[in-house]
């Protein structure tokens, strides 16, 4: 029984700080009309990213075949912690790192335009074509794991 205690401890206390990580995103990014879809931690680049949508862009991650609609709009916000390890002046230590946005509209002939842009430079030796399709197939594969 102690042990079970002991690992939800752990577990509230590890999404306390995920959560706490990405309050500096909102103090340096304003969504606008987007709501709040996710969030996520990545330890190794040291860097908390937030992904906002509207309504569409909610139901395409909601959906187990996440099949894309016009008018769906998603922006991931990424933040980098400046510390050297977890601390309380999050908000002052932190920087926006990147904000990609995917748009996904008609065309004249009823396909689907999926448009990516990025604040970040891609690099040169990175095929741009490559990299984009795994970014949006990568942001529009999240989950969602906040309740609208």
């Amino acid at each position: 029984m102690k042990k079970i205690i002991l690992v939800v401890t752990g577990l509230l206390v590890v999404v306390a700080c995920i959560l706490e990580m990405a309050l500096p995103i909102k103090a340096l990014f304003d969504p606008g009309n987007l709501k709040e879809l996710t969030y996520y931690f990545n330890s190794k680049d040291r860097t908390v990213s937030v992904l906002y949508g509207n309504d569409k862009a909610f139901s395409i991650l909601n959906d187990k075949k996440h099949v894309a609609q016009s008018g769906a709009i998603f922006k991931l916000v990424t933040s980098i912690d400046d510390q050297s390890a977890l601390g309380l002046d999050l908000v002052s230590k932190s920087k926006l790192h990147d904000i990609e946005t995917i748009t996904m509209e008609a065309s004249i002939n009823s396909k689907l335009i999926v448009k990516y842009q990025s604040t970040k430079k891609i690099a040169e030796e990175v095929s741009k074509k490559e990299f984009i399709t795994k970014r949006i197939a990568f942001i529009t594969s999240l989950k969602s794991n906040l309740n609208q």
